[in-house]
């Protein structure tokens, strides 16, 4: 007997949760050439696009979010998806349409931090904070939320509130690597070296899947730190070469954060 469209979902998310994208696309592939409703078809699209976000495929992965609203144009996580692709293409305006279309349709805390970074993006930090607060409204159990209000609040200098939401993104997901850069950052400017230090060894050991971002991090602050008690050539070309791995590189500063925030606590899990 072949498998259903109930089995390919449980066997996709599965792979998803492993960072097996190629073998999501495969499943939900599959799963399209079975007879399932047109709900479930939208659904299979939207997980396709998902795995080819996440494989930096972002135009195939565009594709995918419009047939899937196409076949229901109240698909909220296909709007949002389909948002952070497209800030992965600098089309800012065209993903805030539809970051704001997601909230319209389910005014998830994710979708808020996500609004969030595209302001991040385009250095809008007081549309940024406005976002950030209202996610934490809707659930501030969430660690995300914290270390993106830590990352903006140390464009405006404010070293104690950074250290005080890093320090709560952290003790709610030790994993934040976000949180734990951006306090390294706010105990550099206090001149608080050895605190600093211990933080962006907790970053290189966070347990992330695509950890070139953190280790581009660490190389910047080793190599541009005024205070030669932080600055170090040596490690900072180490961590370098590691950040520069082809399967963990990122592209740019905006594809560290999409793809932070598609990956972020597996929320995008396959839907069905």
């Amino acid at each position: 007997m072949g498998k259903s469209y109930g089995d390919l979902l449980i066997e996709g998310k599965r792979a998803f949760t492993d960072g097996e994208y190629d073998r999501v696309i495969q499943l939900m592939n599959f799963a399209l050439t079975l007879e399932i409703t047109r709900q479930q078809a939208a659904e299979a699209t939207l997980n396709r696009g998902l795995a080819y976000a996440l494989e930096d495929d972002v135009d195939r992965a565009i594709k995918d979010f419009d047939t899937a609203l196409r076949l229901n144009s109240r698909l909220a996580p296909a709007y949002h998806a389909r948002g952070m692709a497209l800030m992965k293409k600098n089309d800012f305006d065209d993903a805030k349409k539809d970051l704001q279309e997601a909230i319209n349709l389910s005014p998830s805390w994710q979708f808020y931090e996500s609004a969030a970074l595209l302001f991040e993006a385009k250095h809008e930090w007081s549309d940024a904070l406005k976002n950030i607060e209202r996610a934490i409204e809707l659930n501030p159990k969430a660690p995300a939320p914290y270390a993106s209000r830590a990352y903006v609040e140390l464009r405006y200098r404010q070293y104690d509130k950074v250290i005080a939401d890093a320090g709560r993104a952290i003790s709610l997901d030790r994993n934040t690597t976000v949180a734990y850069i951006s306090r390294a950052n706010a105990f550099i400017r206090l001149k608080r070296y050895e605190d600093a230090d211990k933080d962006l060894q907790s970053a290189a050991n966070a347990d992330i899947k695509r950890p070139a971002a953190k280790f581009n991090e660490i190389a910047w602050l080793r190599a541009t730190c005024l205070d030669e008690k932080m600055r170090n050539g040596k490690i900072a070309v180490e961590f370098g070469d590691q950040g520069m791995r082809p399967r963990e590189m990122e592209r740019s500063t905006l594809h560290r954060h999409t793809g932070r925030c598609l990956c972020r606590n597996r929320r995008l899990r396959l839907r069905g």
